[in-house]
């Protein structure tokens, strides 16, 4: 799980920062998550979990296998049924 943060863009891409803990990291690391799932055309879903101390949400990624999109789906509603919903 992961907790959404704010995105800016009052510079550009390659320069943007991300403050994780106190430490700058290059925000287009974030990338490099999303094409686990994206670069290899599997179905993949973001799920906000919870709030934490954050008005923004902590999400969950789930990545199903190639062509399984009903059980990424399926598990989608099973953790909505075991959390009482979503945020």
């Amino acid at each position: 799980a992961v907790t959404a943060f704010a995105h800016d863009h009052s510079e550009p891409q390659h320069q943007r920062r991300l403050d994780v803990d106190s430490l700058k990291h290059l925000g287009a690391t974030s990338l490099v998550r999303a094409s686990a799932a994206t670069s290899t055309g599997l179905l993949a879903m973001v799920l906000p979990m919870d709030r934490g101390d954050s008005p923004l949400s902590i999400d969950v990624q789930i990545i199903g296998s190639y062509l399984e999109g009903s059980t990424v789906l399926d598990f989608a509603a099973q953790l909505e049924r075991g959390f009482g919903g979503f945020v």
